[in-house]
């Protein structure tokens, strides 16, 4: 995850990701060069409290780079990617894991998504699924 300020959503969001049911992974957030010490004083505490979280620090060359940075540190077989501001589902990784294991061909896979405003009501949704021969079922 890419992080330039923004420290007000930054607890949810990484909550999110910590809270998920598969507790495999690496969390990997490259704080790209944020002015608001707020941020990183949300991060260094969370690395402290979570042993999957690791924090690269970087002066500010945006959001692009900062995800490059990120996966180039990455370990892991697969990588996932979330924004600050976001949330994921509890068991997003799990049943992400779980396809790609199952059909080994397939090498992208993304999810519904739901896109809200500013009080978390709910604007509409992307539900769309692709079936591993391409064919996309709704």
């Amino acid at each position: 995850m890419g992080v330039c300020n923004g420290a007000d959503t930054l607890p949810e969001t990484i909550d999110s990701v910590l809270g998920q049911t598969d507790e495999s992974f690496e969390f990997i957030i490259v704080n790209d060069g944020s002015t608001d010490p707020c941020v990183t004083d949300v991060l260094s505490e969370y690395a402290i409290r979570d042993r999957r979280i690791r924090i690269i620090d970087k002066t500010n060359e945006g959001l692009t780079r900062a995800l490059i940075d990120g996966c180039a540190a990455a370990t892991g077989k697969y990588i996932a990617r979330i924004d600050n501001g976001d949330v994921m589902l509890p068991e997003r990784l799990e049943l992400q894991r779980a396809y790609l294991d199952e059909y080994e061909e397939i090498v992208f896979v993304s999810c519904w998504t739901e896109f809200c405003g500013p009080q978390w009501e709910l604007l509409y949704s992307r539900e769309e699924r692709t079936e591993p021969s391409g064919e996309n079922i709704c």
